[in-house]
């Protein structure tokens, strides 16, 4: 049996060393990796004494938060404009193709009418074949 099993920490209740402790684990030398202990974060101490602050970096006022919402009021709604008019541009070309209809066909009840009244008459051709 090898030592191994004799030395893992689930060890088997069939795994037995005689006389019981004359087996002992050598590493060989070789120590095993400790890492120092993390050390705890902590806040740095205030700098400033209790009850005594700092004058503010920028003062706002509502004059500066009135004008930029009125900016991005103002670019939002050219925004929603701008998609309401490409909405209305895309579906309104939609459908439009090129046609070969002569002019004499705009007014023909019929297509009959259409092919009789028209310049260029119908349009046979023969049809061809291609190999690749």
């Amino acid at each position: 049996m090898p030592l191994r099993r004799y030395f893992q920490e689930s060890r088997r209740s069939n795994v037995h060393a005689y006389p019981e402790g004359a087996v002992r684990e050598d590493t060989c030398g070789i120590e095993p990796v400790t890492y120092a202990p993390p050390e705890d974060e902590t806040r740095p101490p205030p700098t400033l004494p209790p009850g005594v602050y700092r004058e503010p970096w920028a003062v706002s006022s509502y004059a500066d938060s009135a004008i930029l919402g009125g900016v991005l009021a103002v670019i939002l709604a050219a925004i929603v404009i701008m998609a309401i008019i490409l909405g209305r541009y895309v579906s309104r070309h939609k459908g439009e193709y090129l046609t070969y209809e002569d002019s004499g066909a705009k007014d023909a009840p019929d297509a009959d009418t259409a092919v009789v009244h028209g310049v260029r008459g119908h349009d046979v051709t023969k049809k061809r074949e291609w190999f690749i």
